[in-house]
C-alpha cells in the first residue's frame, strides 16, 4: 500500500484518502456502488437496498387512501357495487380514472355543487349570456 500511495501522491501528484483507500481482492472491493461477484459486475448489497428503497419512496402511494375505502366511499355515493369495485381497484390515476362511468355515477355535477365545487359552464354562461 505504502509504495502505491508514493507512486500516486508523487508522481501523479494526486491526494489519496487512508480512510477510504484500501488494498483486497477484487471480490471484496465496492466501486461506485458496484462490486464483482463471480467475473461479473453486481450492485453491492447496500447499493441495491438502498436504490430499492428510494424507488418505494417515490413510486409509493403518497396519497393515503385505501382501495377499500375508495369503494365503500363510491356505494356511499350510490355507484353499484361491481362497479365500485372495478373503480377502487383500478390502476389508473386519478385524471384517468375521472373518465370511467363508476366515478361519473358517484361524482355528479349536483355531488361537486353540493360540495362547494363552482362548475365552469354554469360561471361560463353567466359571463357570456347572463
Amino acid at each position: 500500500m505504502a509504495s502505491i500511495t508514493r507512486y500516486v501522491e508523487q508522481r501523479l501528484k494526486l491526494k489519496v484518502n487512508d480512510h477510504k483507500s484500501q488494498v483486497v481482492p477484487v471480490s471484496r472491493c465496492k466501486f461506485l456502488g458496484f462490486c464483482f461477484k463471480q467475473n461479473r459486475i453486481c450492485w453491492h448489497d447496500k447499493a441495491l437496498e438502498k436504490f430499492k428503497r428510494e424507488v418505494r419512496r417515490l413510486t409509493g402511494r403518497s396519497w393515503g387512501v385505501s382501495m377499500e375505502t375508495k369503494i365503500r366511499n363510491l356505494i356511499k355515493l350510490g355507484v353499484p357495487v361491481k362497479l365500485a369495485i372495478s373503480c377502487g381497484m383500478t390502476s389508473k390515476g386519478y385524471w384517468h380514472s375521472a373518465r370511467t362511468e363508476g366515478i361519473q355515477r358517484g361524482l355528479t355535477n349536483d355531488w361537486l355543487k353540493r360540495q362547494g365545487l363552482v362548475s365552469l359552464r354554469d360561471r361560463w354562461v353567466a359571463l357570456h349570456y347572463g
